[in-house]
């Protein structure tokens, strides 16, 4: 069951990360964070309840993949760079995944700008296996 919504400080986004197995947890963070340390500070406070015979805490937080929007996070990318509200919660799906496919599934700042350059825009989609 979702987590009941909370206040959010003003100067801070919350993420609710939604696992493949349906469970959530909300962590805050400041907008300047990146994808890199998001996925250290999920894997250093991994929930015990998120443990279950479909997803159990990885090895190393390398292997904790963020989805915002149906594109992949990068390591580098920064949260105020996905123009997310500061004081609301917005929700990041994550999954466990060795490797990142190809750029073009991989949400960057230059993929951003590229769909916000007044051009055509395209959707991207993601299956998760």
């Amino acid at each position: 069951m979702p987590e009941r919504e909370r206040d959010v400080p003003r100067d801070k986004i919350n993420l609710r990360i939604l696992l493949t197995n349906g469970k959530t947890k909300d962590f805050l963070f400041n907008p300047s964070t990146p994808g890199s340390e998001i996925a250290q500070h999920i894997f250093h406070n991994w929930p015990s309840e998120w443990d279950d015979n479909a997803v159990s805490k990885p090895e190393r937080a390398e292997i904790l993949r963020l989805i915002y929007r149906g594109r992949f996070l990068h390591e580098t990318t920064r949260l105020s760079s996905l123009s997310l509200s500061p004081g609301k919660t917005t929700v990041m799906h994550m999954i466990l995944r060795e490797t990142l496919p190809d750029e073009s599934n991989t949400y960057t700042r230059s993929s951003r700008s590229k769909q916000s350059g007044g051009g055509e825009q395209q959707s991207g989609c993601c299956v998760l296996l």
